[in-house]
């Protein structure tokens, strides 16, 4: 019984998950960079730590946008396909009490760009959409200073996406560092 008793309450404790700094910081950022290998894909995949917006409005919407980077090794079929070895994007994540239905996404800099839905689903009243927006480094390094800005259209809705540069910047220099061009 008392060995029971023992198990049972070393079952109970629970790992203390540190709290992210406020206001966030760029070392905390780059020391929780996701960064995986997959062997059947041949590809690195590196994504920062979700950044979350609610927009508090009468429709309840919340963002969460990840900036991403797969790195294709050479012999991948991606890398046979494309003239790039990377593909960088802003996975988003849409959640309100409608579908956002979006199709295109303006830049405050530069052109427009499509959205990709990727997934959508109902749960209790609560729309959820997964989708992405593809980027080339080079409108990245042009959004360096100040962060990802923007405005995505759809058929029922338009909202605002801001990624702080802080996220972006520790990602391209996290791709930097490990040698992805």
């Amino acid at each position: 019984m008392i060995i029971f008793l023992l198990f049972l309450s070393g079952c109970s404790l629970k790992t203390a998950v540190p709290k992210p700094p406020s206001p966030m910081t760029a070392k905390y950022l780059m020391q929780n960079m996701e960064q995986v290998y997959s062997e059947t894909l041949k590809q690195t995949k590196v994504q920062t730590l979700p950044f979350h917006e609610h927009t508090y409005t009468d429709t309840n919407e919340t963002i969460t946008s990840v900036l991403v980077a797969d790195y294709y090794d050479q012999e991948s079929d991606y890398a046979a396909k494309h003239q790039s070895r990377i593909a960088y994007y802003l996975w988003i994540t849409y959640t309100a009490d409608h579908w956002g239905e979006f199709k295109t996404a303006l830049p405050l800099q530069g052109t427009s760009l499509d959205v990709i839905t990727h997934r959508s689903s109902i749960r209790s009243g609560i729309y959820f959409q997964e989708f992405s927006i593809n980027f080339e480094r080079e409108q990245l390094e042009q959004s360096r200073d100040e962060g990802l800005n923007l405005v995505l259209f759809g058929e029922k809705s338009t909202i605002v996406v801001n990624l702080p540069p802080l996220y972006l910047q520790t990602f391209l220099t996290h791709i930097d560092q490990i040698g992805i061009k």
